[in-house]
């Protein structure tokens, strides 16, 4: 990890700033998580790290892909310090900045998990003129548990302009907040008369994985697969079941 650690950082520091600085932020992001044996790093390094990539994020210049694998790096590293929820909270809110940029600054808060988080998540949410921050939102509505999302995320899913990404995000985004309120608007997206009509089958399929998350709560589902995965999207042990079975 050190040796790897080296590398990235002169990545990061030296290299080019649009070729290759975004990939080593991610590359720092990926050091601070969890290994497959449940190792987690030294915590003076994970804070070493988020310092270093906060103080690049913060003057908010470059490109917006570079500023968004920053933005994701923090969320990875699970940066809790206060100037940085409230930076990411500032690029979120910001609509005159790149839309791409504030879905990434949602999802970083996602996985950070801070509640402070929440409010501001919920208030992107019911912007309507991006697909894509919309399903960055929701899956941060999900990471974070928010069941004060739920009356938004449910009337994405009556947008009949949504896409199937937009909508499948929002299904396993309710799975993942697990709120019975939600179990209704998720079994009229199964209703027979609803199989070749409003919802693709994709997303019905998801449906049907996020009414089991919320009706079975327990740590290891019946459909469970003891796997550790960095995909920011869709933490769904079942969801991977189930793919590996098709």
């Amino acid at each position: 990890r050190r040796s790897c650690v080296r590398v990235l950082l002169d990545a990061f520091e030296n290299g080019n700033p649009v070729r290759e600085r975004p990939f080593a932020a991610l590359g720092l992001g990926l050091a601070g998580l969890g290994t497959r044996d449940g190792g987690r790093p030294p915590a003076a390094l994970r804070y070493r790290l988020a310092r270093i990539i906060f103080d690049d994020l913060r003057p908010l210049q470059g490109d917006e892909v570079t500023l968004g694998a920053h933005a994701l790096a923090l969320g990875m590293l699970g940066d809790r310090r206060p100037e940085t929820v409230e930076l990411l909270v500032r690029i979120l809110e910001d609509r005159g900045l790149d839309r791409n940029l504030r879905g990434k600054a949602a999802l970083a808060l996602g996985l950070i998990g801070d509640p402070a988080a929440r409010e501001p998540i919920r208030r992107t949410l019911r912007e309507r003129e991006d697909r894509a921050l919309r399903v960055d939102t929701a899956t941060a509505a999900g990471l974070l548990g928010d069941s004060g999302a739920v009356p938004l995320l449910v009337r994405v899913l009556n947008d009949r302009k949504a896409s199937q990404f937009t909508l499948g995000s929002t299904v396993l985004a309710l799975g993942r907040i697990g709120d019975v309120h939600a179990v209704r608007a998720l079994l009229e997206i199964l209703e027979p008369g609803r199989k070749n009509g409003t919802f693709p089958d994709l997303t019905r399929a998801l449906a049907v994985i996020a009414v089991g998350q919320i009706t079975d709560r327990r740590p290891l589902r019946v459909l469970h697969r003891i796997s550790r995965d960095v995909n920011y999207r869709a933490l769904v042990p079942a969801l991977e079941e189930v793919l590996t079975i098709l």
